[in-house]
């Protein structure tokens, strides 16, 4: 029967309408997005190269943090610069403390610079008795306070 003739057959009935689909789920919807996403990718020529950049990324970073250094040679920032002290800002964790340590083990004498808190001391004491020969100095100031409070 034809869809229209059920339709005009049905008109007269009260029948309640058929229940509207069910939404997708969201797999559903991921599924359907990263197929046109990828069909997008391929569409653009650029956007290819791009994704092979960003997944060649962390190998690039291995090389060029791993095998470099090896073949190079690590900086030594005393001979480099032929200095007996350095200054590290944001000493008390983190980048900061691992560069201290670094330049205390290459050698040179460091001034410590960070925030007054209890991590600092903690961070000074560690380093203090690390390089028993080194000289390392704590100095306590926020930086980031633009009042010059610090100075």
């Amino acid at each position: 029967m034809h869809p229209l003739s059920a339709a005009l057959l049905a008109w007269g009935r009260s029948d309640p309408p058929p229940p509207p689909p069910a939404p997708p789920s969201a797999v559903e919807l991921a599924v359907a997005a990263s197929e046109v996403l990828a069909g997008r990718i391929a569409e653009v020529p650029w956007a290819s190269v791009l994704l092979s950049v960003l997944l060649f990324a962390p190998v690039v970073y291995v090389v060029l943090n791993s095998v470099v250094p090896l073949v190079l040679g690590r900086q030594d920032l005393r001979k480099k610069y032929g200095a007996s002290w350095a200054l590290v800002t944001g000493s008390s964790s983190g980048i900061g403390k691992e560069l201290a340590r670094t330049l205390l083990g290459q050698g040179l004498d460091v001034i410590l610079v960070a925030r007054k808190e209890p991590l600092f001391d903690a961070a000074r004491r560690e380093l203090a008795a690390q390089f028993p020969r080194r000289s390392v100095v704590q100095v306590e100031a926020n930086l980031s306070d633009a009042s010059g409070a610090w100075m």
